[in-house]
């Protein structure tokens, strides 16, 4: 309050943060949560993946997806977002040798800023004004990765176009500050914090942060917190979001689980892909790549793919550096090679349903035109990147 109190006497008028970071679980994290609160918004860190410090460097390393359990991870960071304050994620980052990075900005972004209502969004961290030339930096904070900044056209105009709806609240944990000296909590909360990476849970199960928006309330008098039945969205299956523009796949083992986007101006599919038809209202999609996130949207401000005239196709996979080696079980890196960075084609086959496209073209790494394109047979167009060998492609309608 004292820093505060500086702080606004120096005419400053913007929020304020009283801290990025989590302090023990249960009683100790909720006072720390509501010292933030009191100051101003919330703000947070979280990492995820990851292997031996802030370097690339050989050694083992987590080879996990958000995707196998829903709410997990990064997302999960938004178990702290308080009922009437905006919530922020200041440095966040999926971290290689982790070789699924590139679905951290989609979760982050159609999850997180979008159906939780998240205020604001910083990736750790923007260094250069172009693609580096590995994929690390040497460090392994890298937004200019391929498999990062390569997906911010696409998600970052459908958030401007305000299409990914804010979902309605499926759970709120209260919290009266003066019982928890007496130790009254109310529910379980379990934080797991190993150094920059943060795992929450509890009562309050991840998979909800799939479901719809989760907030704390911190209340005048003490009431028991009363959980909805989450018992369905707990085991294996599909959560779909109550805005219906998002659906979450697992199957409750590694490196299965998938998410489905079906919002106006954007559509399309990140994870794991097991050959099946994806639906969504404008496509239907058959993806080859093993992992993939391949994306629909439209490039023109406040148009959504029923109104735009082109679309923009983005697909990322996988990227290594040249001699990048790992061992056979992928649990530890054991060469962290060099440039060039070698990027894992998408193949995958679309049928558009209504709208007829007319030519496709193949754009370079910055999306920008080449003069090469193809044809579509009828609604049906055959992506192949291990063909094209590029991450963005256009369709005229």
């Amino acid at each position: 309050k004292k820093f505060e109190k500086a702080v606004r006497e120096t005419g400053y008028k913007g929020p304020l943060v009283g801290s990025c970071w989590q302090a023990g679980s249960g009683i100790a994290h909720f006072y720390n949560l509501h010292t933030d609160y009191e100051v101003g918004i919330i703000d947070r860190h979280n990492y995820f993946g990851g292997g031996t410090g802030h370097r690339l460097v050989p050694g083992n390393f987590r080879n996990q997806s958000m995707t196998d359990i829903p709410g997990s991870g990064l997302l999960s960071t938004g178990m702290q977002q308080v009922a009437d304050r905006p919530f922020a994620l200041s440095e966040w980052m999926s971290l290689i040798p982790n070789e699924w990075i590139a679905e951290g900005p989609v979760i982050i972004a159609t999850y997180g800023l979008g159906l939780q209502g998240w205020g604001a969004s910083y990736s750790f961290a923007v260094d250069y004004d172009h693609f580096t030339p590995t994929i690390h930096t040497p460090g392994v904070y890298n937004v200019t990765s391929p498999t990062q900044l390569s997906l911010y056209p696409a998600l970052v105009s459908t958030l401007y176009n305000g299409d990914i709806q804010m979902g309605d609240v499926v759970s709120v944990r209260n919290v009266h500050i003066p019982s928890l000296a007496d130790g009254k909590l109310g529910f379980s909360d379990l934080q797991r914090q190993d150094w920059d990476q943060k795992e929450f849970g509890g009562d309050l199960p991840t998979q909800a942060m799939a479901l719809g928006r989760v907030e704390v309330n911190f209340i005048d008098e003490f009431v028991p917190t009363d959980f909805p039945d989450f018992s369905e969205i707990s085991k294996p299956g599909t959560i779909q979001s109550n805005t219906g523009q998002l659906t979450w796949n697992y199957s409750g083992e590694h490196q299965t689980g998938n998410i489905i986007i079906n919002t106006p101006s954007l559509q399309g599919f990140s994870g794991f892909s097991d050959q099946r038809v994806y639906e969504t209202g404008h496509l239907s999609l058959s993806i080859n790549t093993p992992f993939a996130v391949v994306l629909f949207s439209s490039p023109e401000a406040g148009k959504t793919l029923e109104e735009s005239d082109r679309w923009l196709v983005t697909t990322v996979a996988r990227a290594r550096n040249t001699g990048m080696v790992y061992n056979e079980e992928m649990t530890e890196l054991l060469e962290v090679g060099s440039a060039p960075i070698l990027l894992e084609p998408v193949d995958f086959s679309v049928t558009l349903k209504g709208k007829r496209p007319k030519q496709i073209n193949i754009l370079d790494h910055g999306g920008n035109a080449t003069g090469k394109s193809f044809q579509p047979t009828g609604n049906q167009i055959e992506i192949m990147g291990s063909l094209h060998q590029t991450l963005f492609y256009e369709i005229i309608f």
